[in-house]
């Protein structure tokens, strides 16, 4: 079970750049809300929440990420 995946972990879904968190740290998000936007290629793609809770960001914008990074999670809330 330990390679299973994080079901509230927020993944960048390609590799690039993270342009901007949508969301404050600590902000309360609903499941499939924009919370961050990666730009690679002079594309942006829209990263959503995969839950709902509330957003713990891990990485600031700026600098290039590989696809499948850890960026934050989203925690339900109580």
């Amino acid at each position: 079970f330990a390679d299973a995946p994080d079901p509230h972990a927020v993944l960048t879904p390609v590799a690039g750049n993270l342009h901007a968190w949508a969301v404050e740290d600590g902000a309360t998000v609903e499941k499939g809300q924009v919370i961050a936007i990666m730009e690679a290629m002079k594309m942006e793609t829209s990263i959503l929440a995969p839950c709902a809770g509330i957003v713990q960001i891990s990485k600031e914008p700026g600098g290039y990420l590989e696809a499948k990074v850890v960026i934050g999670r989203v925690e339900a809330a109580d």
